[in-house]
C-alpha cells in the first residue's frame, strides 16, 4: 500500500528479511543443470549454493571497502537454517562494527588452532619429562 510515495504498514528496517525460505524447500532442493535456480535467497544477502554433486552450502554476499566478497558459513544439513541465519546476523554486526568477517572468521580459525597446537605442546613436553630415564655416561654395564 502506497501513500503519497511512503510505504505504509511495511517496515523497511526488516525489509531485507522478508524473503525466508522455507525449511520444506530447502531439504527438496536439487541442482538444476541449465545454471537457473542453483541459489535460495535467504534475505540479508545470505542465500543457499546448490552444488553438482547434491551439496548445499550457505553462502553470505557482502561488500567491505567498496569489494564484493562472499562469507561460507557451512554446509546444510551440518549447519542447520537458523545456525545460519544466527552467523549472518554476527557477520552483519561485525560490517557494522567496521570489522571484515572473513577476516574475523580466518583470525578466530587461527586463534583456535594455535591453542590448541599449544595444549598438545605442553601435554606431550609434560609426558616426555615424566618418562625421560636419566642416562649416567661414566656408568659401564659391561663390567
Amino acid at each position: 500500500m502506497v501513500s503519497g510515495g511512503i510505504f505504509v504498514g511495511i517496515d523497511l528496517a526488516n525489509a531485507l528479511f522478508r524473503f525466508e525460505i522455507p525449511t520444506c524447500q530447502i531439504r527438496n532442493a536439487r541442482y538444476n543443470l541449465d545454471g537457473t535456480g542453483n541459489r535460495l535467497s535467504d534475505g540479508g544477502g545470505m542465500y543457499l549454493q546448490l552444488d553438482k554433486s547434491g551439496g548445499k552450502y550457505w553462502r553470505m554476499n557482502y561488500r567491505f571497502i567498496g569489494k564484493q566478497k562472499t562469507l561460507a558459513l557451512g554446509a546444510y544439513p551440518a549447519v542447520s537454517l537458523a545456525a545460519a541465519r544466527k552467523k549472518r546476523e554476527n557477520a552483519r554486526e561485525n560490517l557494522a562494527a567496521g570489522i571484515d568477517p572473513g577476516e574475523a572468521k580466518k583470525a578466530e580459525k587461527r586463534a583456535v588452532r594455535m591453542a590448541a597446537a599449544n595444549s598438545f605442546e605442553v601435554v606431550a613436553n609434560g609426558w616426555m619429562e615424566e618418562r625421560k630415564t636419566v642416562r649416567n655416561p661414566t656408568v659401564n654395564l659391561a663390567n
